[in-house]
């Protein structure tokens, strides 16, 4: 990032009108605000080549209308990583004459850069406005952070329509970022307010849209070797924390319209795993008090989607490949009538877990911990360079999940399932320390392990699948259903015919894995090893 850039560090809180108006009156704002509270309208417009080139190259260039006056505003998005909604943005910003914008101003920013690479007739056009009012509060905390509070009410108009703003920032001037989080979980634990992901301009560009949100997938975790292990732990966790933030309205938005493939649960899901898993393989050196509270937390929140996440799976590998495969079969489709209505409750729950102050309280207190550094149980143990952190953690583990496959043919289902447990936790480290080594050589480990997680998930499912039959049809006994014999015998059909797909997988990867246990490690060995061959 430029020099001359400042960087906007902000926290975005979604609220109702009733809810804005008492956080502007709530005792902590009181108690913390440093003078009067100042309201002015602010009109401001966002522009971009028609080709929206600025908008794929992370950029944002803003004029907006102050009073009688104009200024222009470049910003470079997330260019630390976000936390739980925390937004950490380069921003260049100066008086303009009118409300075109003069970019000719910006020569020394990424905006130059991304205009030149469009060539010599490249234009700027106005692709929406926001209009609204902001109330603005200064705030100094115990600990002497400087903390602006805007209320902002309005809304972004698009030649494809409008939508409401209704949210409150918080924006760090002075001081340390987790201060942003201690005053939002404090503020939320009196008011519903939601932690906001999206920032006005990004429902500018989303205006007419009529796709529903997309799932967030894993991103790549950007590792730099000058790196300490403490930072690259933090860099990990906030990756992690996106990934479960990100999948939120895609959660609910399932829910609403019908869980589809079920993939927004399940990145969720994958989030919560990655993080847990970041927790164990830092091992000691993380394990604060704090650190434990933030686990306990996620393992409610994993259990509170598990069943949406298990019926998900259950009718789309399960139920409907037996129903296809044995179409005369009438059982089958009352079965699958039955296990739909039981996900539409467990999307149920899921949902109401998602919407609960009790999540909202968990990205905030999770965002907390890592800008806070409150993982940092044994901080000796993670000052050492990253690079020699990974090279340990992966062999180490390397080894361990190589002699628990030794005999893969052997393993009974509880050593398989302590295994598929082990690969998982190497696949994740093995994608969380990538970006230090070679791609190539990495991302055929990675391949490799995927491989063998997914025969091992397979079994697993099929394991799952067994006991959430018998507990449905368990139930349907209890309640006096008189369909029970003729959905036991199709809960039968399913469970015989995943066992035998599992297996017949499984049998093939045994036979395969002496390719398997050929894969070689992209990283070098540990000075330990080399020093005791």
């Amino acid at each position: 990032m430029d020099d001359d850039a400042s960087v906007e560090i902000e926290l975005k809180l979604l609220a109702s009108e009733d809810a804005l108006d008492r956080l502007g009156r709530h005792p902590t704002v009181r108690h913390l605000a440093i003078g009067r509270a100042a309201t002015r309208h602010l009109h401001s417009i966002y522009w971009d080549t028609p080709s929206q080139a600025l908008h794929a190259a992370g950029l944002l260039l803003r004029t907006r209308r102050i009073g009688r006056h104009w200024v222009q505003t470049l910003k470079q998005e997330n260019v630390d990583g976000r936390s739980g909604g925390l937004e950490r943005r380069g921003e260049w910003e100066l008086p303009i004459a009118g409300e075109a914008p003069e970019p000719r101003a910006l020569a020394d920013t990424p905006l130059a850069e991304v205009l030149e690479a469009q060539g010599a007739d490249v234009r700027l056009v106005p692709l929406f406005a926001t209009d609204f009012r902001r109330t603005t509060r200064q705030l100094k905390t115990r600990a002497g952070d400087e903390i602006e509070l805007a209320l902002d009410r309005g809304q972004v108009t698009g030649a494809a329509g409008k939508a409401p703003i209704c949210e409150a920032e918080l924006e760090l001037k002075r001081g340390r970022p987790v201060a942003l989080f201690e005053l939002a979980r404090e503020l939320a634990r009196d008011l519903p307010l939601k932690v906001g992901r999206d920032a006005k301009s990004v429902r500018g560009f989303r205006l007419g849209e009529a796709a529903p949100p997309t799932p967030m997938r894993a991103n790549g975790v950007s590792l730099d070797p000058a790196m300490t292990a403490a930072d690259a732990f933090a860099a990990v966790a906030r990756q992690c924390l996106d990934q479960l933030h990100g999948n939120e309205t895609p959660v609910i938005d399932a829910s609403a319209n019908g869980p589809g493939d079920g993939e927004a649960v399940h990145q969720m899901r994958v989030g919560l795993r990655r993080l847990r898993a970041a927790i164990s393989l830092f091992g000691p050196a993380v394990r604060t008090e704090q650190t434990q509270a933030i686990r306990a937390e996620a393992k409610w929140l994993a259990g509170e989607l598990g069943e949406a996440r298990d019926l998900d799976v259950l009718l789309a590998q399960g139920v409907s490949e037996v129903r296809a495969a044995l179409p005369g079969e009438d059982g089958l489709w009352a079965l699958s009538e039955d296990l739909d209505a039981a996900r539409g409750d467990a999307y149920g729950r899921a949902v109401a877990a998602v919407s609960d102050a009790r999540f909202t309280d968990l990205l905030l207190a999770t965002g907390a911990w890592i800008e806070g550094r409150g993982y940092l149980g044994s901080a000796e143990a993670l000052e050492r360079p990253v690079a020699d952190f990974a090279n340990d953690l992966l062999h180490r583990r390397h080894r361990k999940l190589m002699r628990a496959a030794a005999d893969l043919g052997a393993l009974d289902e509880p050593e398989r399932h302590r295994l598929r447990i082990r690969v998982k936790k190497q696949r994740y480290a093995a994608e969380f320390f990538r970006s230090l080594y070679a791609e190539r050589r990495a991302a055929r480990y990675v391949k490799g392990l995927a491989r063998l997680q997914e025969a091992l998930g397979e079994l697993n499912d099929a394991v799952t699948a067994r006991r959430v039959l018998k507990d449905r049809i368990d139930h349907l006994e209890r309640a006096g259903s008189n369909r029970v014999g003729e959905l036991r015998h199709a809960a039968g059909l399913v469970v015989g015919w995943q066992a035998r797909e599992a297996g017949r997988r499984w049998r093939k990867l045994v036979e395969e894995w002496g390719d398997q246990r050929r894969l070689r490690r992209f990283w070098p060995k540990p000075e330990s090893e080399e020093a005791n061959p």
